[in-house]
Formats: structure tokens, sequence, C-alpha cells
């Protein structure tokens, strides 16, 4: 019976080594891209935080460009009055 289990547990350990291992580096490299792709978003989304539509000519520009650098159209003043997240750096 104690031959058994350890055959049993021998062939468990081959197969581990020959179908298992061969994954780590596939993992590792998952692992490494998926991190990669959530620094690139969070970078992404700050930069979208600090642009807005023209509503004048509805290019995207930068929340500081008052007036529109583009067609000169100016923010009012009450669109203006809440904190600027470009300022504030929220």
């Amino acid at each position: 019976m104690w031959e058994a289990l350890v055959g049993l547990a021998e062939r468990l350990w081959d197969a581990y080594l020959n179908w298992v291992t061969p994954l780590f580096p596939i993992l590792q490299w998952g692992v490494a891209i998926g991190g990669l792709m959530v620094i690139v978003g969070w970078g992404v989304k700050k930069i979208a935080r600090q642009m807005m539509d023209c509503p004048n000519c509805g290019r995207v520009i930068p929340r500081s460009w008052n007036p529109c650098r583009m067609c000169g159209h100016a923010r009012e003043q009450a669109e203006s009055s809440a904190p600027d997240p470009v300022k504030t750096g929220n």
C-alpha cells in the first residue's frame, strides 16, 4: 500500500514539474503587463481630468486655457467659480 502512495506522489510531482512549472514565466509576464496597464490607465485618467471641451469650437483643450486659444471663447465666471482641478491638484 505504501508503494502505491509513493508511486502516486511521484507521478503527481512529475506532473507538477512538467506541466505547472513551465507556466510560471507566463504568469510573471501576465502580472507585469497587467501592472503596466494599471499604471498607464492611471496616468491617462490624470491627464484627462486636466482637459475639457471648448463649448464654442468643441476642441479638447487644457482647462487652464481661458480664453480658448483655438477660437478665443472665454468661459463664464459661473463655470470658472468652481475649483479648477489643475490648480487644486485633484
